[in-house]
């Protein structure tokens, strides 16, 4: 019966934003049906259509969304097939081979999933501010960062690869961030070694992989409250010797709200200071306080603070 529905199967006319959604998903490597949504469509309903029609001609690959008992009906995600890759080679990112699992290990698809969401709520919330620009994102496949090394006895990782690495433009400044994504799985051990890895890579001069002139911002957006607070004592218990701690801005998930883009330009990050003070309601990202300021979209970075004096450094 199935073989008889899908060659029985209606022809599908492929639209403009079907093939725009096919090339960010080989971007993205995996999606969810609300995060498609939240990229494409007015509705769920829609959404679970067009996605349907896709799958069903080859052009997208439906994977069953890992769930535990009693945590409702099956959803599903998607990722690119080999079909839908050779159908839009042409602007599919070189790193994408159109290859991978039919199942996902629950820890790897919400990961993912959560970087995925940070980097929507970032492109949502950007539509409604002509000042700040997204010039570039580049996955975790696409970035490693060499450590350098140096005389103390802090143990750190030879590299180093962010969730995410993007750049936004403001003014004509480019601001370089490395992402984060801290699910909770790690120990804080492996956390500490890896701010340290980033505190290392800050004080390196010259150019670190993509970031030009070795300046960048560190957002590390964790589970929950809680988990925030300890890794906020966490860099608050690094040795005195150690500078730049505020380099780091710190957040629990619930800032990725895709109904609410704009909380991620808000203040709702924390930092540690260079003397270790705890500073509650920093932004994380840059505000355009200039003679025009008063002028512009209020929603544009909901009215932060300017940047901290030296939070990036030359090169962002």
């Amino acid at each position: 019966m199935k073989r008889q529905n899908r060659k029985n199967k209606r022809p599908i006319n492929l639209t403009a934003r079907d093939r725009a959604f096919l090339g960010r998903l080989g971007d993205f490597g995996l999606l969810s049906t609300e995060q498609v949504k939240y990229l494409y469509f007015p509705s769920l309903h829609r959404t679970r259509k067009r996605l349907l029609q896709l799958f069903r001609h080859g052009l997208v690959r439906r994977i069953e969304r890992p769930t535990r008992l009693g945590e409702g009906s099956k959803t599903y995600l998607y990722r690119l097939s080999p079909r839908g890759a050779r159908l839009i080679s042409a602007s599919t990112p070189r790193s994408y081979s159109g290859k991978g699992s039919h199942t996902l290990s629950p820890l790897y698809a919400e990961h993912q999933l959560a970087i995925n969401r940070f980097r929507i709520c970032l492109e949502l919330a950007l539509r409604n501010c002509a000042e700040l620009t997204l010039e570039s994102w580049r996955a975790d496949r696409e970035v490693k960062l060499e450590v350098p090394g140096d005389s103390s006895r802090e143990v750190c990782p030879p590299t180093l690869v962010p969730d995410g690495t993007f750049c936004l433009r403001a003014e004509g400044r480019s601001y370089t961030y490395l992402l984060e994504i801290d699910r909770a799985t790690s120990p804080l051990s492996r956390l500490r070694a890896k701010i340290l890895g980033y505190l290392r890579l800050f004080a390196s001069s010259g150019r670190v992989g993509p970031i030009q002139g070795g300046r960048f911002r560190v957002l590390i957006v964790s589970s929950g409250t809680t988990r925030v607070g300890h890794l906020v004592g966490l860099i608050q218990a690094l040795p005195a010797t150690i500078r730049r701690p505020d380099i780091f801005r710190l957040a629990s998930e619930h800032i990725l709200d895709c109904d609410r883009p704009t909380l991620l330009l808000g203040t709702l990050w924390q930092a540690v200071s260079a003397d270790r003070t705890v500073l509650h309601g920093q932004p994380a990202f840059p505000s355009l306080r200039s003679s025009r300021q008063h002028q512009v979209n209020h929603q544009c970075a909901v009215q932060n603070p300017i940047l901290d004096t030296g939070g990036h450094g030359p090169g962002g």
